[in-house]
């Protein structure tokens, strides 16, 4: 009995075994549906200071001096390693014992580095604490500490100085990718983020090439890139998912079934979700990986204006989305808009005070205090007449014990405009001080102005003690400026003005006036026309929701035409106003040299002397060829490696644009919209046509004058009359001579 007894038991045992075994192979099983991909991978990145910051070459001058800069950290990032490496020059007139050159970090001292005058030249490598690099922005701070003898010494004596090369300084990071948060509102303060520095991309899945999933794409791509503030990204779209770069599904339920299989979520109304990226299966094995770092947003409905209403949603919301994975948007409004309006552009005639545009209430302390500047954003398409004036008011308050040399200079665009004496030795305060600037020295897009102070002890000496800690000027933040009434008037073409505010698609910030030309089919052509839009987006601060795109040559009056394709492929009546010539077979003719400009010698014309008598001349910002320019033309092929970015006056609306990217394929024309995503590139675009070599890894692009003038006014009928004589002397002509025919006739 009790070995019948053990034979049970262990049966009994042996059952349970096999149990656990299957329990726990099936755990293993869909577990593995579920199963992340290992940590990510160490990223390693070298990206100039100056791509973080807006830094330049700084001179430190006196006994003490400093500079800060921010920098910025995103939130994404899991920090590893960080080194910054920055060259300086000092003055061979220091003495080695106590000078000093200080790098510290949020306040904290990171390296000490002696100037030496026997090697005034040094480069520089300081490591950056990961704990100390929390997302958001971190201060920088550079400090000198500067003498040129150990006895009684001038504070401001010419010969300390020390010079940081900041515009040559990088920084290298080791880092990996945070999972992401399964949570809708990662996408606000988490993925798309301004702070996120190095090789940005997102791709773009859609069903088909059709022009309603291209406007779907344009309206997404244009809302993400807001998001992103000043940093490029890099926009593509095709019909399948990428790896190692976040993905953006858009398409009805039907469509993310077929893509995501099993892992697909239920699609309920217009839908926004957020997934970890899956990672494409191999053989079967291992089913469900998953790439934690990077993200997948699905854009659905179970109608095509529900995926458009997500698809709105997604480009619009700023604020951060719910907590949860998923959502369904059940409606969605705009306001109506206004025009030439958008992010930091200042309206003619309006009044702004500092705080708003970014100026807070600062305080100035020391005898170097340095300066500090306020930017002003003009609309491409605004000018103020000359003998104009925009005010600056003034409130400020300055300390006593301070000498009556002490001024407070005001520049604008490095010009010097005004000084403020701080002659009262028991300190003032200013209500409205009135500082009037002439319009004339208003350039259209960025403008700054720098208030400079130079602060003077009231009691110096040889060998004397020299109080510094009373000399304070204050600028306060409710001080204000008011800008001129302005005309709507620009000179075109001026491709210079796209890459400052998006113009002239974005005359409306939503874009309602643009069409958007696709010359062919491809993904890769669309690829390129979402980078452009998503550029002009950009600039002007707000989504593209009244863009619209076509395979069709636009023929339609009162658009804005950005035509993106292969010159082979671009309509010939589209190019009658080109500058360069283009034959059916996309050979063109372009300039191998600059031409002497024969729109100088037009200007002074006597058909526009006389035309000057009766109407207001626009302001045109002439460009001066020098006298040995030649100009040459020649028949041939545009070639390989090279795009073509071009803009001329409509052939089919007086006043309106058409702005080409061209090129020999569509996959340089691709390299081509992302080539000028580099700030580099946007600021050598200039003229009418701009010629980019593609395998140059300087980014190197030719620009020129080659088409002629026309003009732009929008407001009223005025303006628009003078628009059109202006770029039509000869009507002018023509109708003064018909005025006096019937004048004539009428005394006769």
């Amino acid at each position: 009995m009790k070995n019948s007894g053990s034979r049970i038991e262990n049966r009994k045992e042996g059952g349970v075994i096999k149990k656990l075994v299957f329990f726990g192979a099936t755990l293993l099983f869909f577990g593995a549906f579920a199963l992340p991909l290992p940590a990510q991978e160490l990223v390693k990145l070298k990206i100039p200071l100056i791509r973080l910051a807006p830094v330049q070459t700084t001179r430190l001058q006196g006994h003490f001096a400093g500079h800060w800069v921010k920098l910025p950290i995103p939130e994404r990032w899991e920090i590893e390693k960080a080194t910054l490496h920055f060259s300086y020059v000092n003055s061979t007139a220091l003495i080695s014992r106590n000078s000093r050159l200080l790098v510290l970090l949020n306040g904290r001292p990171l390296a000490q580095v002696t100037l030496q005058p026997q090697s005034p030249v040094g480069d520089v490598a300081v490591f950056l604490p990961p704990r100390l690099l929390k997302p958001g922005y971190q201060d920088l701070e550079f400090n000198v500490i500067q003498h040129y003898t150990l006895d009684c010494e001038d504070p401001t004596a010419p010969e300390m100085w020390t010079v940081l090369e900041l515009d040559k300084s990088y920084v290298e990071f080791e880092y990996r990718l945070k999972p992401v948060p399964l949570q809708l509102k990662a996408v606000s303060n988490f993925l798309f983020d301004s702070r996120l520095s190095g090789d940005n991309r997102v791709h773009l899945v859609i069903e088909e090439l059709s022009l309603e999933n291209a406007e779907l794409a344009g309206l997404i791509t244009s809302g993400l890139a807001v998001r992103f503030d000043y940093r490029p990204v890099v926009f593509s779209v095709s019909q399948t998912l990428q790896p190692r770069m976040d993905n953006v599904l858009i398409g009805e339920a039907k469509f993310v079934k077929a893509v995501l299989g099993e892992r697909s979520p239920e699609v309920k109304g217009a839908f926004l979700s957020l997934m970890s990226l899956p990672v494409k299966e191999e053989g079967g094995a291992r089913r469900g990986l998953s790439d934690a770092g990077h993200a997948l947003i699905v854009v659905s409905g179970e109608k095509p204006e529900q995926v458009r209403d997500a698809a709105r949603t997604l480009a619009s919301v700023s604020f951060p989305y719910p907590g949860s994975p998923s959502m369904e948007v059940k409606e969605i409004r705009f306001p109506p808009g206004e025009e030439s309006r958008g992010k930091t552009l200042l309206a003619p005639g309006e009044k702004y005070a500092f705080q708003t545009l970014g100026f807070e209430t600062t305080t100035f302390r020391g005898m170097r205090p340095g300066s500090r500047s306020l930017e002003l954003r003009i609309p491409s398409h605004f000018m103020a007449k000359s003998n104009d004036f925009f005010w600056v008011s003034l409130h400020m308050a300055y300390g006593s014990g301070m000498r009556k040399d002490s001024v407070l200079n005001v520049f604008f665009n490095e010009k010097y405009i005004s000084s403020i004496f701080l002659e009262n030795p028991h300190g003032g305060i200013f209500r409205n001080y009135q500082i009037p600037i002439p319009a004339y020295q208003m350039k259209r897009g960025r403008n700054t102005l720098t208030f400079s102070p130079v602060l003077t002890p009231l009691i110096t000496g040889w060998c004397e003690y020299i109080q510094t800690e009373n000399l304070l000027l204050t600028i306060f933040g409710d001080s204000s400026l008011r800008l001129p009434p302005m005309d709507s008037w620009v000179d075109l073409p001026r491709m210079e003005l796209f890459f400052q505010d998006g113009f002239p698609f974005t005359r409306w910030p939503d874009g309602r006036d643009t069409v958007i030309f696709l010359a062919e089919k491809s993904m890769n052509t669309l690829s390129a026309a979402l980078n452009l839009l998503a550029i002009s987006s950009q600039k002007i601060g707000y989504p593209a929701f009244g863009a619209r795109f076509t395979f069709d040559a636009p023929k339609e009056p009162n658009r804005e035409i950005l035509a993106v394709g292969p010159v082979a492929q671009i309509p010939q009546d589209l190019l009658k106003a080109a500058p360069v010539r283009f034959s059916r077979d996309g050979s063109i003719s372009y300039p191998q040299l600059k031409k002497a400009d024969p729109e100088s010698r037009d200007e002074d014309s006597w058909i526009r002397r006389l035309l000057s008598r009766f109407i207001s001349p626009p302001a045109v910002e002439r460009t001066l060829s020098p006298p040995w320019a030649a100009f040459s033309r020649q028949v041939s092929g545009l070639g390989g490696e090279r795009a073509l970015f071009s803009q001329f006056q409509s052939p089919y609306q007086i006043g309106r644009s058409v702005v080409l990217l061209s090129a020999a394929s569509s996959q340089e024309l691709l390299r081509g919209a992302v080539m000028m995503w580099e700030p580099v590139v946007q600021g050598r675009i200039a003229g009418d046509l701009a010629i980019l070599e593609l395998a140059s890894p300087e980014f190197q692009v030719a620009s020129a004058e080659m088409g002629s003038k026309y003009y732009v006014g929008e407001r009223g009928p005025v303006s628009r009359l003078t628009s059109l004589l202006y770029t039509y002397p000869w009507l002018f002509l023509g109708l003064l001579v018909v005025a006096f025919i019937i004048l004539a006739y009428a005394i006769y």
